[in-house]
């Protein structure tokens, strides 16, 4: 049983939903891309990206190219610790990994050319 989004967490899937849009429009992705939301929990953040040293990350992005599946996972903690930054910033930096992973000639990890397409999807193109 999933827990219904809180108005905050909302806000967030509308602009990963708007941010994903310009996306396609802006890299000419293939209609074909399946872009699969998903607000998580710290525990499934940490099975997700297993760190020890590190707290959980706010965000994640992953994509399968077999599958043509992009998907990306917001931590539901970040969103209510700053929900502002989390829709404004972490949004658009997740979906640039999406990116990125699709078209690795545009950039590689947080490297030059990630930030711009990070930047050029209303991103800071920040790494943190």
């Amino acid at each position: 049983m999933s827990k219904q989004p809180t108005q905050n967490e909302w806000r967030v899937i509308q602009r990963a939903e708007k941010v994903w849009e310009e996306a396609q429009a802006t890299y000419m992705m293939p209609e074909d891309i399946t872009f699969v939301f998903r607000l998580v929990g710290n525990r499934t953040m940490r099975k997700e990206a297993p760190n020890k040293k590190r707290p959980p990350p706010s965000g994640m992005a992953m994509y399968n190219a077999e599958t043509k599946t992009a998907t990306v996972f917001i931590n539901r903690e970040a969103i209510k610790q700053n929900p502002e930054w989390v829709r404004d910033d972490v949004v658009p930096h997740e979906i640039a990994h999406v990116i990125c992973f699709m078209y690795p000639h545009l950039g590689v990890g947080h490297d030059e050319g990630w930030q711009e397409v990070s930047k050029r999807l209303v991103g800071t193109g920040k790494v943190t």
